[in-house]
């Protein structure tokens, strides 16, 4: 228990998350390739075609995961929890977040979407007061938080190239945070219940199967979808991605309080620009997305509240 804690003192905390931001960063460049691949072989994909691409890469992540944990374990575990806080907990983290994230991430760049998909800290500062009965933010947070959004105004207004509309974009990667605030919050509730690696499996594989229901219009397409090495290599690794990060942080989540984690997770809107900058060519950033950015990051390690445990 003591090497357990170890594990996630400070130091380990920091190289966890920064692992789940190398991972997470790589995302955005990643989808953008396979999208510009379409473009390439003349394929105008439609809002079906992106969700059927995440539904696939969390069918994958999620099955793995569940194989890996033992099916047996998994729904005995499943079971114990009831099928409530599981869907609740698949509907918010993975099919409305990456149902509104594939569909903002074809309008806004990869570096100013880096940015956005940041405002789940602010999500969770907000409504956790609510939903776990954690301390309401100070004064301070709320400025904090007032800062972070003049950041994300700055931002949107000039972003730099990459995307065709930023403003709709940036809009519905944090509408995609406030699901994703939801799901860690309703696992946050199932600890001692469920293990991280058998409720991260469960979210992902229900919410791949939801969105590949829901983008049924694009499965006679699935050969052209898949067609190429550039695909199939980056479905595969999304999947890893997925897989490998939300098991990492939904683990932090059983040791460490939302307001906490709310902070340390400005790591991620910096990798992810980083990642995005380097690796996707048409992409540059202008003066707003940089001050914005800034100021987001800002507002994020400012915010930070008292290291308490949520209420469970």
């Amino acid at each position: 228990m003591k090497k357990l804690r170890s594990l996630y003192s400070h130091g380990g905390l920091l190289l966890t998350v920064f692992i789940c931001a190398l991972l997470w960063g790589s995302a955005f460049p990643c989808i953008k390739a396979v999208y510009r691949f379409w473009g390439e072989i003349n394929y105008e994909p439609h809002l079906s075609s992106r969700w059927l691409l995440a539904g696939l890469r969390f069918l994958i992540a999620g099955g793995v995961l569940l194989l890996i944990s033992g099916l047996r374990p998994a729904l005995a575990q499943a079971q114990k929890v009831g099928l409530r806080p599981i869907l609740a907990m698949s509907l918010g983290q993975t099919f409305f977040q990456y149902l509104l994230f594939y569909t903002g991430l074809a309008y806004a760049s990869g570096s100013l979407s880096a940015v956005m998909a940041n405002g789940g800290s602010f999500w969770w500062v907000i409504l956790a007061p609510w939903y776990l009965k954690t301390p309401s933010p100070s004064p301070r947070q709320w400025a904090m938080l007032l800062i972070g959004f003049c950041g994300v105004v700055l931002a949107v207004s000039a972003p730099g190239s990459g995307g065709s509309h930023p403003i709709l974009g940036s809009v519905l990667i944090l509408l995609s945070n406030l699901g994703g605030t939801f799901g860690i919050m309703t696992f946050s509730k199932m600890q001692g219940e469920m293990s991280a690696k058998v409720a991260t499996g469960w979210s992902l594989f229900i919410g791949g199967v939801l969105l590949c229901l829901v983008s049924y219009q694009a499965w006679d397409e699935l050969p052209v979808l898949m067609g190429g090495r550039v695909v199939i290599g980056a479905t595969l690794w999304l999947a890893f991605v997925s897989a490998a990060a939300f098991s990492l942080w939904n683990a932090l989540s059983t040791q460490h309080s939302v307001n906490v984690l709310a902070t340390y997770r400005f790591l991620i809107p910096i990798v992810g620009v980083v990642e995005s900058l380097f690796w996707i060519p048409e992409e540059t950033m202008g003066w707003g997305l940089m001050v914005g950015a800034i100021l987001v990051i800002v507002a994020i390690t400012g915010v930070k509240g008292t290291p308490v445990k949520a209420v469970r």
